[in-house]
């Protein structure tokens, strides 16, 4: 009798054990955001302050003598879901714009560009306020790293090259509210606005 009863407790413990497992299967699967999944975005940023401000020169410039190639910003992004609401990880972006300018000295044509780049890596947290949606908003904030470099060229001779770089406290950080939209289980859209870079971001998200 003590036999039988110790084989019936130990086949319900399997099965108790059983369909618990199973259960926490089906809670970490699917879409959405949730515990223990991974987030990676790319995207772009605009406007972009800078590239703005170089625009508005060459089109105010009535000799046509001003051009401007500005890239970005561009993001890079990984997330970790430690719960199903929280998320950390790290942000990338980088942006630059470079404005040309032709001008006749002497008979002679000389061109000089003044360029700026920026880089920044941040590290991020996230509050996500759905889990297990396609439909996925949230609110975060960023803090790290943040480089700036100005420089300025002219093939005019006996101008030296000029490059200054700042902030000397190379502190950046941002802060945003955002959504993704997942079309498929694993992939999907995002956007984010605020605080950046630049003030919206679009771009494409994968989730595993």
């Amino acid at each position: 009798m003590l036999k039988k009863s110790i084989l019936i407790f130990f086949f319900i413990s399997i099965a108790i054990l059983s369909n618990t497992t199973n259960a926490q299967e089906n809670v970490n699967s699917g879409t959405g955001f949730y515990k223990d999944r991974s987030n990676v975005c790319i995207g772009y940023g605009f406007p972009y302050l800078t590239a703005s401000i170089a625009k508005v020169l060459t089109n105010n410039n009535n000799d046509n003598n001003i051009s401007t190639i500005s890239i970005g910003p561009i993001y890079a992004k990984y997330e970790y879901a430690v719960t199903d609401h929280i998320g950390v990880g790290i942000n990338l972006a980088y942006a630059s714009t470079t404005l040309y300018n032709s001008y006749q000295l002497i008979g002679s044509t000389f061109i000089e560009k003044v360029n700026q780049m920026t880089i920044s890596g941040l590290l991020r947290l996230n509050y996500h306020i759905l889990s297990h949606q396609k439909f996925d908003p949230y609110i975060g904030a960023g803090l790290g790293y943040r480089f700036v470099r100005n420089e300025y060229y002219s093939n005019e001779p006996f101008i030296d090259e000029l490059i200054l770089d700042y902030p000397f406290f190379p502190l950046g950080g941002d802060f945003t509210l955002g959504a993704r939209y997942f079309l498929t289980d694993n992939f999907g859209i995002y956007a984010e606005a605020g605080l950046a870079k630049s003030p919206v971001q679009i771009g494409l998200s994968l989730a595993f």
